[in-house]
C-alpha cells in the first residue's frame, strides 16, 4: 500500500537562517493533491509566558516568484 501524503505535511528547522526575518521552520505541506511551502517563525508573548509558531503558507508559484533573489530560501538550499 502507498503512503498517503494527503493532509500531511514536514517541517525541518531552516539551518540557513541567516536574520530574524528569516523563518526558523520551512517545509511542505499537501492538501487536496496540492503541495504547499510553509515557513514558521518562532514568538514569546506575554513576558515569555506563552511560546508559539506563527506560520505562513505559499503555493509553489507564489514562492518562487518571492524568493527567486535569496539564494537561503531557494528549493536547492532546503533540506529536503
Amino acid at each position: 500500500m502507498a503512503y498517503d501524503k494527503e493532509m500531511t505535511g514536514t517541517l525541518w528547522y531552516n539551518l540557513y537562517r541567516k536574520s530574524d526575518n528569516q523563518p526558523i521552520v520551512t517545509g511542505k505541506i499537501q492538501v487536496k493533491g496540492v503541495e504547499y511551502r510553509v515557513a514558521g517563525w518562532a514568538k514569546t508573548l506575554d513576558s515569555g509566558r506563552i511560546k508559539l509558531l506563527n506560520l505562513k503558507i505559499q503555493d509553489p508559484d507564489e514562492y518562487n516568484q518571492n524568493n527567486n533573489d535569496d539564494p537561503a530560501l531557494s528549493d536547492d538550499a532546503c533540506p529536503f
